[in-house]
């Protein structure tokens, strides 16, 4: 049976058989970037979309090599493609987390396929399934969805946004 999007992934929800089935497959680096993206971030939907992350990426392993780069990133904040180059798993130092927020915050609009530009903070996907493939690039990289979650964790604790993080948080859990 196939899970709804309203459903948990959590490979903590997930019991038995199935849970280390998903554990068991996943690369080390994958489980890497699992701790960091969870560490000192105490939010039940931050690791409901940080477990769905994990699943997705551990299911698109077995597919095998695909389209892995997001479309577009332009405004996609400077200091993303810096990060990966370093391959250090700390969060970078963000003088002006309000300014990085917002640059992220137009990212994640640009990325948007064209049913979803109205309201990209949407987490009703029932028009919208088909055409988020756009945003499910699975690779590792500055071009891929783990960016975008990647970025997002950095500005948990910015104030003053369009759009809050949490708000943040649902719609990019909602797409994986």
């Amino acid at each position: 049976r196939k899970r709804s999007a309203d459903e948990a992934v959590s490979t903590e929800a997930i019991s038995g058989k199935r849970a280390r089935k998903i554990r068991q497959e996943a690369p080390d680096w994958v489980e890497e970037y699992k701790a960091y993206l969870v560490k000192d971030v105490d939010d039940p939907a931050w690791q409901l979309c940080v477990d769905r992350w994990f699943v997705y990426k551990v299911r698109c392993m077995k597919r095998g090599p695909r389209n892995t780069r997001l479309s577009s990133t332009s405004k996609r904040p400077a200091i993303i493609p810096l990060w990966f180059k370093k391959k250090l798993l700390q969060d970078p130092a963000i003088t002006d987390v309000g300014e990085y927020a917002s640059g992220w915050i137009e990212w994640w609009k640009e990325l948007q396929p064209k049913e979803r530009k109205g309201d990209p903070w949407s987490t009703d996907l029932t028009e919208t399934k088909q055409s988020l493939t756009a945003l499910k690039k699975p690779g590792n990289g500055p071009g891929s969805i783990l960016a975008v979650v990647v970025g997002l964790r950095w500005w948990e604790k910015a104030e003053g946004t369009e759009v809050d993080w949490k708000r943040a948080v649902e719609a990019v859990s909602a797409c994986l």
